[in-house]
């Protein structure tokens, strides 16, 4: 599979121009008939706007229906990062994935929501644990940002089969290293690519550290975008997964027994 990310500066709360320079970036993408999936970062349409969340959540199902317009035109999976959805008047930060057809084929709220940037006091944290789904023959676990510090989840999602493990983020500048330590790490643990898409730019509250990132099965960064929006390209190999698990065979070694 062929996949292309956009690390992407986001407007705090300018959902309209925010999915205007996405739908730009995937018209271009798209001309390119080598790439089948495209990776967008968390909240890309809008950012921490907390006081304008009812708003915000009220453009999801426009974008949602932007996103699998785009998926059929251009025969892409799309990965739509994460957007605020309210339901039942609270409000979530969700992530939603289509496939090539435009189905939305995945769904989830993220599981841990961060003190630090106030999250838990707007946002109604995910109750369903994440699990796997399948596009063109390989399987995917996708969390969102905060939920990467966990790797109960990582563990969970690969023990159900995940070969590569999708994260996007609005991670700050300021702890970037760890970022980019806890991908490598939860790739070289579950022996799964890890797709890293930050996002860049700041709002009040906090400068986005950007660093997106392609890892391979045995940690090894592919591909690293810097600080600045920028486009990042790879291709994932399903048997390089198996081929590292036979070389190194840590989840064949596991005593779970012993782990309660």
């Amino acid at each position: 599979m062929n996949i292309s990310i956009f690390q992407q500066d986001v407007l705090l709360g300018d959902v309209k121009k925010n999915r205007e320079n996405v739908t730009t970036w995937i018209d271009k993408v798209g001309q390119d008939k080598h790439i089948d999936s495209v990776f967008l970062p968390e909240l890309w349409s809008s950012g921490y706007a907390f006081q304008d969340l009812k708003r915000i959540a009220d453009e999801a199902e426009e974008t949602n229906a932007v996103f699998a317009e785009k998926a059929k035109q251009y025969n892409l999976h799309v990965f739509g990062g994460s957007i605020v959805t309210n339901r039942e008047n609270k409000y979530y930060n969700t992530a939603h994935i289509f496939n090539k057809e435009g189905a939305l084929v995945h769904k989830y709220d993220k599981t841990h929501l961060v003190p630090m940037l106030d999250e838990p006091t707007y946002f109604q944290q995910g109750d369903h644990a994440p699990h796997t789904f399948t596009l063109d023959n390989l399987n995917f676990g996708l969390i969102v940002c905060y939920d990467l510090r966990f790797p109960e989840l990582a563990r969970m999602l690969t023990l159900q089969g995940a070969e590569v493990l999708v994260v996007p983020a609005a991670w700050p500048k300021a702890r970037t290293s760890v970022w980019l330590h806890l991908l490598q790490a939860r790739a070289i643990e579950n022996q799964v690519y890890v797709i890293g898409i930050n996002r860049v730019g700041g709002d009040d509250q906090t400068e986005y550290g950007g660093h997106s990132v392609i890892i391979d099965p045995r940690g090894d960064i592919l591909l690293e975008a810097q600080g600045s929006e920028a486009t990042i390209t790879a291709q994932l190999k399903r048997e390089d997964v198996y081929r590292i698990r036979e070389d190194v065979p840590s989840l064949k070694n596991r005593r779970p027994e012993l782990y309660e």
